[in-house]
Parts: structure tokens; sequence; C-alpha cells
């Protein structure tokens, strides 16, 4: 059974009346989750009347054979002008939620009773240290991940 080991909870960037090319945002956004190595599984992609936009990620990154990384990203984009066609800019209110979690042993290699007891020794005498590390790593990624987003709107 795998564990959840470590949260982040969710953060958000938002902005108002700003001018973006969302497709080129999006692109930017993924090019970033390959350049990490997360896969991205689209959880929705919403088109709403009102010139609304909005995205769900669920991005995922292995880092050992132990832990899975997962962020959850979530775009909003209530445009109030819509795009031209010739510069595919959008004025509007764009919104970004971001958080991300740590799965442990999210293949279910110790499953069984006596796995499960050998699991909770090695975790709690071997896997100390290499969790921190791990804990870190992700806060890095996220931090990251907020400092492009950021860069990218110039805000």
């Amino acid at each position: 059974m795998a564990f959840i080991e470590h949260s982040i909870r969710e953060n958000t960037i938002s902005s108002e009346d700003i001018v973006v090319d969302f497709q080129d945002f999006i692109d930017y956004l993924k090019e970033w989750m390959d350049e990490y190595d997360y896969k991205i599984n689209e959880k929705t992609y919403l088109a709403l009347p009102g010139n609304k936009t909005q995205i769900k990620w669920e991005c995922k990154r292995k880092p050992d054979d132990y832990h899975l990384f997962i962020l959850n990203v979530k775009l909003d984009l209530k445009a109030k002008e819509e795009a031209k066609k010739k510069t595919k800019l959008s004025k509007g209110n764009l919104k970004i939620t971001h958080g991300a979690k740590i799965k442990r042993d999210f293949d279910n290699k110790w499953d069984g009773s006596f796995k499960l007891l050998a699991r909770a020794i090695y975790d709690k005498f071997f896997m100390e240290p290499k969790e921190r590390k791990i804990q870190k790593e992700l806060k890095n990624d996220i931090k990251s991940l907020k400092k492009a987003i950021k860069h990218y709107l110039n805000i």
C-alpha cells in the first residue's frame, strides 16, 4: 500500500488584467515539466462560456524507485477580451494554483504482512536521511516552478 509521506500546501499565483498568450504560457509550462522530468497527465481542459479556460494537470516524477513526486497544477484564465486572431493574446485574470506531495512505495513493492513490518523498520532506521533529501528536492522543484511562472508573467 502506497503512503503519502509529505505534502506541500497549495500555493496560488494570480494576476489581474494581464495580457498573455495563454497557449504559449501552457507550452512554457510543458517545457519546464519536461526539463524537470515530470510526466503530465491532463485531468481537465475546459473551455467554458464567457472566455473562461480551466486546466488541471497531475504531473509525476520518480526521483528513485521508492518515491514518487506528484505536482498538481491548476490554471484558470478568465479573459475579459477574446484573443486577437493575429496576436493570440488574451487580456484578463490568470490564476495558477499548485501543490505537491511525495508518495512512498508507489509500486506497492512492500505489500504483505512481513514486508510491511520490514518496511516500517527500513523507513525508521535507514530512510530518514534520504527522506529529508527527497523532501528538499521536491521543495526546490516547487520553488523553481514558482520562479519560472513569475518570470514568464513578469510578476
